[in-house]
């Protein structure tokens, strides 16, 4: 599976959770999913999103409340994001509970254990408080996210031509004029709709999506994660499934 998407083992092993947990939440009929995402999980996010490049989007964090691309509505909740490791840990102990542990988590081996088991004890020399930093960046972005993503979901709406279960298609000269900045929200949320979310897209997507708007004659294609195809049509750029 993650050498036919182009994903790496962690992405992967997330999206092949999530399709799990989607399917016996439609199998039981239930609209929300619980996650056990605490703040630490949090902070490793905002770090390992920093390490591989990322937007303001994505310094947001990982949302407390999120709502899948199926039918009917299901909810990914997260109740302990803002509830550290050791909280819950502390709870545990006081009540004669046992926590479950993956061995793999103990290990280096991923980027995210290493941010934990690595980074993180470096940074805290440097500041002992980098997690409440942190995290209070992180609601500041969000904040300024939510006022930002509003106006790009009306431009959003100016630009489309097309619109249809799969596939986008973009008023090109409307979209050129636009900033860069706001030009690559837009392909986000065109993506967003096809695809449901932006996991496996990067900045260098968008910037291989913009030089094609840019220099590349009509019907020029590039592929992207996930069987998406861009193709740059006469005064119009399509986002596709490829069939």
């Amino acid at each position: 599976f993650a050498r036919k998407e182009k994903l790496s083992e962690e992405e992967a092993a997330r999206q092949v959770r999530y399709e799990f947990l989607s399917k016996v939440s439609l199998r039981y009929k239930a609209n929300k999913i619980a996650l056990g995402h605490t703040e630490d999980d949090q902070l490793e996010t905002i770090l390992m999103r920093l390490i591989r490049g990322t937007g303001q989007e994505g310094l947001k964090g990982i949302p407390p409340v999120r709502i899948l691309n199926l039918k009917p509505r299901i909810e990914i909740v997260r109740p302990l994001i803002e509830t550290s490791r050791s909280e819950i840990e502390s709870y545990l102990a006081r009540h004669n509970l046992k926590a479950r542990l993956d061995s793999s988590n103990l290990k280096p081996i991923y980027l995210r254990n290493k941010i934990r088991l690595e980074l993180l004890p470096l940074l805290r020399k440097y500041n002992p408080r980098i997690k409440e930093v942190l995290l209070s960046t992180v609601r500041i972005l969000r904040e300024e996210e939510e006022y930002l993503q509003e106006n790009t979901e009306k431009v959003f709406n100016r630009v489309i031509k097309e619109k249809k279960k799969g596939r986008i298609g973009l008023k090109l000269k409307d979209f050129s004029n636009y900033p860069r900045a706001l030009q690559r929200r837009v392909l986000r949320e065109a993506i967003r709709f096809i695809q449901g979310d932006l996991q496996g897209f990067t900045f260098q997507h968008y910037e291989n999506i913009l030089k094609l708007t840019k220099e590349s004659p009509s019907g020029s294609q590039i592929d992207l994660p996930h069987n998406l195809i861009v193709q740059k049509d006469y005064g119009q750029l399509n986002i596709f499934k490829k069939k």
